[in-house]
């Protein structure tokens, strides 16, 4: 046996079986199951289709309804755009209609007890008065009982009312005046709306000063008059006298010193205004004063000893005082016309002495009137006439909040009077109590 038989042999043994032939029987089993099958998917293919054609028109109309809220969102975009609402008008509007609904709420109260109405629990009898079904059902049991025990009698014809005592209120046509009250209500809530709506508060821009800002505004123009000051002197050193004023400690404790306080200090504020105030800072080697005391007068200045020393002046002179000295006296003046006067000209011309070459700027006040006094006295009196503005505008508007307050109380206590007349005309008694029933005369 050779190769070739080997593998002849072997493919042999792996070829199919021949099938055997199919009957007709069997042709027509298999074609029936085929048509079945097919059958079957063509009923789901068209189940299929018809769940996708249902979502199709969930999802047209799904769309059709955003496009629609979208609509209406970018109307009410415009209308805010056109008319901003902000959220203090929210908050008024919702105080409002806080206040009605509270109203309503009081209005819808049962009269027996005390309670608003349930859903389904009211009850209107004939006479126009609205119950609790609980309230009325027990106010009809008694009535009964009452009834089977008098010595009237007759056809019974139902209880009276509760509130305005008349008899046979369960027939005839109903008056609701819960609901008209109601009614009445939004009316008035819609009126009030619309002559009171919501006006926000537009202060102006009013900045009150503040101590501290004073201060630095002042040490700023003083330090550029000192710098001005300083030039002047190395130009014409010859016709300017050095003058250093030392004030006694009696002197420095009338005026009123400010440095380093809070910006935000009330205090520093009063202080600014009622008083004077003294800049002092310890970096510059000039120092501008605006004082005036009360106490403080002309004679009074010319009467303290203040030293004058002034290079070899002072040597020469160890006694001599600034009252003795011709500047004395202008000194005075000035410094009185700087503060009731701040419209002052140039400085007035020094008193004749020696002229000193190596002039170094005062540590106080310089006593001559300057620029720098003017403005600093010109921008204090403008800050105060802010702050005094501010303040008037801050009273205003407390007024105002006042009589807004007091105008809610009486329209509220206006509309408690109606309520309570209302109750009065319709003849409104006090209940009967348990146990005693009020006989119908």
């Amino acid at each position: 046996m050779g190769l070739s038989d080997l593998f002849a042999n072997a493919t042999n043994a792996l070829a199919p079986p021949p099938v055997p032939p199919k009957s007709e029987a069997d042709l027509d089993r298999s074609k029936d199951e085929i048509v079945r099958r097919l059958t079957e998917e063509l009923v789901q293919t068209r189940q299929m289709f018809d769940a996708l054609e249902r979502q199709i028109v969930l999802l047209e109309k799904h769309v059709a309804n955003l496009q629609r809220k979208e609509a209406e969102l970018n109307a009410l975009r415009a209308e805010q755009a056109e008319q901003p609402v902000s959220a203090s008008d929210v908050a008024h509007r919702y105080e409002q209609l806080s206040d009605l609904f509270t109203q309503l709420q009081d209005t819808l109260t049962c009269p027996v007890c005390y309670e608003p109405f349930g859903r389904g629990q009211a009850v209107s009898l004939q006479c126009g008065h609205t119950f609790c079904q609980t309230c009325y059902s027990e106010w009809e049991h008694r009535h009964v009982e009452a009834w089977k025990v008098s010595p009237q009698q007759g056809v019974y014809s139902g209880p009276e009312c509760p509130e305005c005592r008349t008899a046979d209120v369960r027939r005839g046509r109903v008056r609701i005046y819960s609901l008209e009250e109601v009614v009445r209500l939004v009316e008035r809530g819609k009126r009030e709306i619309a002559a009171h709506p919501y006006t926000p508060v537009i202060q102006d821009a009013i900045h009150p000063i503040t101590g501290p800002e004073l201060l630095l505004q002042d040490h700023e123009h003083a330090a550029k008059h000192v710098g001005d000051a300083n030039m002047d002197d190395d130009n014409n050193a010859p016709q300017l006298i050095a003058t250093t004023a030392t004030l006694p400690l009696s002197r420095t404790e009338s005026y009123s010193t400010i440095s380093n306080v809070d910006r935000d200090d009330p205090v520093v504020v009063d202080l600014a205004q009622t008083r004077d105030i003294t800049l002092e800072d310890a970096e510059d080697p000039a120092a501008v004063a605006v004082a005036a005391p009360a106490d403080a007068s002309p004679e009074g200045d010319a009467s303290r000893p203040l030293t004058v020393p002034a290079g070899d002046e002072a040597s020469q002179h160890p006694g001599r005082t600034l009252s003795d000295t011709p500047i004395s006296s202008a000194a005075a003046s000035n410094s009185e016309d700087t503060i009731s006067a701040p419209m002052p000209a140039s400085p007035p011309p020094p008193g004749p002495g020696p002229a000193s070459s190596d002039f170094a700027p005062s540590s106080t006040t310089d006593l001559p009137n300057s620029e720098a006094s003017r403005l600093s006295l010109e921008e204090t009196y403008l800050r105060e006439r802010a702050a005094a503005r501010a303040r008037a505008r801050e009273a205003e508007l407390r007024l105002e909040a006042e009589v807004a307050a007091r105008r809610a109380e009486e329209e509220e206590r206006e509309a408690r009077e109606a309520r309570e007349q209302l109750l009065v005309e319709r003849g409104r008694r006090p209940y009967a109590v348990e146990g005693a029933i009020r006989e119908t005369p």
